[in-house]
């Protein structure tokens, strides 16, 4: 008896051709073609490419080893913001995705939560702890959809560059990734307690 088409086999199915080249790779006739059905029997399961590329996404995101929750506020966020960025990192079509809709996916949803539970153990009020999540969460999502758009704007090999250009290209580097989160989060808790103060 064959295996009957679900949700899950398209996931994986998804997962197993974007490994050689990224989610590029994924349309909704070659996963038709890699499941040996009609691109038809697909759209019963998901509405269009992009809600295969959630779940995908959501699997990917499940994956990811989450920092432990009895860590300092401050830490947790930060960890957070380094597994969001080597998922951003890892395919540029996630960096679309994100860009183009919000991700409120399970695995989403549970991040926000367990983050919120961590700040609010710290000493956040609920409202301040989720907005201090957005910040970082919304940074991360900025500089590496910034960081994918330089990427293939570095210009031609034995190209003239001033020096204004190369201090430019220097916004996306690693150091400045890390530099911009630690600014954020050192600023973190005096706004915290102005938010918290606000009528």
């Amino acid at each position: 008896m064959s295996n009957p088409l679900s949700r899950e086999r398209i996931v994986e199915a998804a997962l197993c051709l974007s490994t050689p080249g990224g989610l590029s790779c994924v349309s909704m006739r070659a996963l038709a073609g890699a499941l040996g059905v009609t691109p038809m029997a697909l759209y019963r399961h998901f509405a269009n490419k992009d809600e295969v590329l959630l779940a995908v996404t959501d699997t990917r995101l499940r994956a990811q080893r989450l920092p432990s929750a009895r860590v300092g506020w401050r830490s947790y966020l930060r960890a957070l913001a380094f597994l969001l960025r080597e998922l951003l990192r890892s395919d540029p079509e996630i960096i679309g995705l994100y860009n183009r809709q919000p991700v409120t996916t399970a695995s989403a949803r549970d991040r926000l939560t367990t983050a919120v539970e961590v700040l609010v153990r710290a000493g956040f009020d609920e409202g301040a702890a989720v907005r201090c999540y957005a910040a970082v969460h919304t940074y991360t999502l900025g500089y590496c959809s910034l960081e994918a758009a330089r990427g293939r704007h570095l210009g031609e090999p034995g190209e003239s560059v001033t020096n204004a250009a190369t201090l430019i290209r220097g916004f996306v580097s690693d150091d400045q990734f890390e530099f911009g989160l630690d600014v954020i989060l050192d600023g973190m808790s005096v706004a915290a307690r102005k938010i918290s103060a606000d009528p």
